[in-house]
């Protein structure tokens, strides 16, 4: 199962019967079956090809902006927020079928990634990372009668022809409801 998770940094905890906050009308959510990297994962590219004889065992994908509270003496919630630096990265687990992609860590090789994420009504996502370099390369020693695995950490760079270090898309029948 295709699993997300979110942490919220907020500035006041007002009790629940003064409404909401944010404007616009709340919109129900969508019942659309859970996804899984088994039948709903496909086109993993890696410096724009299709990844074809190598084959990904993990992949998981974090992004933080980095926001700090801002305490302050007589203030029970935080008084401010200070801004950070954006930060992406993915961890992926290849079967290393051969040096490529080991060579691409060693080499500081730049690259980018893409990955599409659709259910079985065409509800879709595709995550890209434009422009991103390698930041750690793993081969755990496997034992006797075990797949040789790399482990590659990755960043999202800001790049210099779309201006952003991550684009997530929404495309198919999910664009419907919020359109």
């Amino acid at each position: 199962i295709i699993t997300t998770n979110f942490d919220w940094v907020g500035k006041d905890a007002l009790p629940m019967s003064t409404g909401k906050a944010l404007p616009g009308t709340g919109i129900a959510s969508l019942t659309n079956r859970i996804m899984n990297a088994v039948s709903n994962v496909s086109t993993i590219t890696e410096g724009g090809a299709a990844l074809t004889n190598t084959y990904m065992r993990t992949l998981k994908f974090s992004t933080n902006n980095n926001i700090e509270g801002l305490d302050a003496i007589g203030s029970l919630g935080n008084v401010d927020f200070r801004l950070g630096e954006f930060n992406c990265q993915l961890q992926i687990g290849l079967y290393l079928g051969d040096a490529t992609y080991y060579n691409k860590f060693i080499n500081n090789t730049s690259s980018s990634f893409s990955f599409r994420m659709t259910d079985a009504a065409g509800n879709a996502y595709v995550v890209t990372i434009p422009s991103a370099r390698y930041t750690t390369g793993d081969r755990p020693n496997p034992g006797r009668s075990q797949a040789v695995m790399l482990n590659l950490g990755v960043e999202a760079l800001r790049d210099s022809t779309t201006g952003y270090a991550l684009i997530i898309d929404r495309c198919g029948a999910a664009v419907t409801p919020w359109a």
